[in-house]
């Protein structure tokens, strides 16, 4: 005869249910090796992904938020989401994604909490992409117009001093930039481009002392080029110029302008060839 089987209650089998699918959450399992999660355990993935992230597991954390954000659309802590999955991707220094992140959420979550903090990480993250002085600085000058933003929108915020440090770190190099562009049409001999350069730096107010060397060996060689060249010789004035034309003269035959004086000895009204009218020069 065949034993019966025990049976449990259905609270207990309910409670280890429960038991079992925290467990897996909490040990990996439940992102279905590095998947997003179901959409039913949509509400707990959000705060799953936060203690992977204290945990320094930052791989897992961005499966898990982009599986939150992806079926979660309607959520009311999607800004938070947006910038948990930013910071992950400021440990990894994947900067351009960060920034991506920080964007979204500064651009459509204007009133969230997050928003002050993601305005300061975009302003790292573009200044993290940008280049030295010889390169192209357009993320340079995306820094400064971030950072001028932040410092203008939130002027109590404790990273203030550090926002402004990186402007003018920004700015200095625009001015670098600048003089090795003005350097350069220097040793070409081309003083108007090197004038805009150098004046450029000069207007922006960040002239340095390296700045200013090359701002006067400028107006040295400026002096010495306009020196060597030769002044264009002057036109002389138009009435000399007509002085040398030859008088007009009449065909023969035509008859005399009323300007043009007529010898009264000579017969005008001859057209013969033998009988050529004689004018005066005028």
């Amino acid at each position: 005869m065949t034993p019966a089987r025990p049976s449990f209650p259905l609270a207990r089998m309910a409670r280890l249910g429960a038991v079992a699918a925290l467990v897996l959450a909490l040990t990996g399992c439940a992102s279905g090796g590095g998947h997003p999660l179901a959409q039913a355990s949509g509400p707990d993935q959000l705060r799953v992904a936060h203690l992977r992230y204290d945990r320094h597991e930052y791989t897992e954390t961005v499966d898990l938020v982009k599986g939150y954000l992806q079926y979660q659309s309607g959520a009311g802590d999607l800004d938070d989401a947006h910038f948990l999955l930013g910071m992950c991707y400021v440990q990894q220094k994947d900067w351009p994604l960060a920034a991506t992140e920080f964007a979204e959420l500064t651009s459509n979550f204007a009133d969230s909490p997050r928003t002050p903090d993601a305005q300061y990480w975009l302003a790292v993250a573009y200044w993290r992409q940008a280049h030295g002085a010889p390169y192209d600085q357009e993320m340079t000058q995306r820094t400064i117009a971030q950072c001028e933003r932040f410092l203008a929108l939130y002027p109590t915020h404790p990273k203030v001093a550090e926002v402004d440090a990186i402007k003018k770190d920004g700015r200095n190099r625009l001015a670098e930039k600048a003089v090795r562009n003005g350097r350069l049409y220097l040793k070409l001999s081309q003083f108007g481009p090197a004038r805009y350069y150098f004046e450029k730096v000069e207007k922006d107010g960040t002239m340095t002392a390296s700045t200013q060397l090359w701002q006067l060996e400028f107006d040295a060689l400026s002096m010495i080029h306009a020196a060597r060249t030769p002044r264009p010789t002057t036109m002389p004035p138009i009435h000399s110029r007509t002085r040398c034309l030859p008088p007009p003269t009449r065909p023969i035959g035509a008859a005399s302008p009323p300007w043009v004086s007529v010898n009264p000895s000579i017969n005008v009204e001859a057209d013969t060839p033998e009988k050529e009218t004689t004018l005066s020069r005028y």
